[in-house]
C-alpha cells in the first residue's frame, strides 16, 4: 500500500471502521480513495489462510495461519517483513475476506 494512502486510512479510520465490518470485499478501499492505494513491488505466491470459521479455536487457527504465512513468505528480507505497508496491503486486499 502506498504510504500515503496508509497514513490516511489511518486517519479516516474513525469514520471509515464499520466498512471493515459491513463490505464483502477490500473494493472499498480503493472507492475511499477513488484511486488504486496499492503499489505491489514483488509477486506473493498464493496461497490460503485458516477459515475463521472452520470451527478451530481462535488460538489454533492464529498459530496455523502464522504457519502457513511463514512457509510462504519466508523469501522476504527482514525489512520487508517489518514493512507496515506489505501488511496493510494484504489485509486489505489480498487476504481481505
Amino acid at each position: 500500500m502506498k504510504k500515503d494512502m496508509l497514513m490516511e486510512l489511518k486517519q479516516r479510520l474513525p469514520n471509515i471502521y464499520m466498512l471493515y465490518y459491513t463490505e464483502k470485499d477490500g473494493s472499498w478501499v480503493e472507492k475511499q480513495f477513488q484511486e488504486n492505494p496499492y503499489n505491489f513491488f514483488m509477486e506473493i505466491p498464493e496461497f490460503q489462510l485458516a477459515n475463521l470459521y472452520s470451527g478451530m479455536e481462535k488460538g489454533k487457527i492464529d498459530l496455523k495461519n502464522c504457519k502457513v504465512i511463514y512457509k510462504n513468505l519466508s523469501f522476504l528480507s527482514p525489512s520487508q517483513a517489518s514493512d507496515e505497508r506489505f501488511w496493510a496491503a494484504l489485509t486489505h486486499k489480498t487476504f481481505y475476506n
